[in-house]
């Protein structure tokens, strides 16, 4: 190492998307705030009707002598569906397609639903369907520091239908 005087400059910080996507995702504490997400969006979404089922489900595993109590957690809207964008949105974090100053502006909400096994998409727009889904656990590869994957793919809608059905399993 050298002892002479040195200047370095345009230097960006980084960021660290794992621990990111916890934080936004812990800061939703109770599980209330998923439906309450779910809910928006679906009004957001311009939808007349929205349903939620809630399945419970025992996961291995032990709380204080309990067994690990899960959630799978379908929601289902026929509001006005998402596009190939709008489902990088919804995955994304930070990313919004919502006007800057409403709520949801900073691609926050659905982050809570990382805190799972799984996370499916089911939505209609514009005569397509997308199909999309996380590749690998969310919270467990977030916790190993590795932003989960998803994939998507798109196909005809010929039937005409519309909205979106979200499931989220293990959360």
């Amino acid at each position: 190492m050298s002892n002479e005087a040195k200047e370095v400059t345009g230097l960006r910080p980084r960021v660290n998307e794992a621990r990111e996507f916890i934080e936004i995702a812990k800061d939703f504490k109770r599980p209330q705030e998923l439906l309450r997400e779910a809910l928006s969006n679906s009004w957001d979404a311009n939808a007349s009707t929205a349903s939620i089922t809630i399945e419970p489900m025992s996961a291995p595993g032990n709380t204080r002598g309990r067994k690990k109590q899960l959630l799978n957690i379908t929601i289902q809207d026929d509001g006005e569906g998402m596009n190939e964008d709008e489902i990088g949105y919804f995955f994304n974090l930070g990313d919004s397609h919502k006007p800057l100053g409403s709520i949801g502006t900073k691609g926050h909400g659905t982050k809570i639903y990382y805190k799972s096994d799984g996370i499916r998409v089911t939505t209609h727009k514009d005569g397509m369907t997308i199909e999309a889904a996380t590749e690998m656990p969310p919270w467990e590869s977030l916790k190993k520091g590795i932003i989960p994957t998803y994939r998507y793919k798109t196909v005809p809608n010929e039937g005409g239908i519309r909205g979106t059905t979200i499931r989220v399993s293990g959360i």
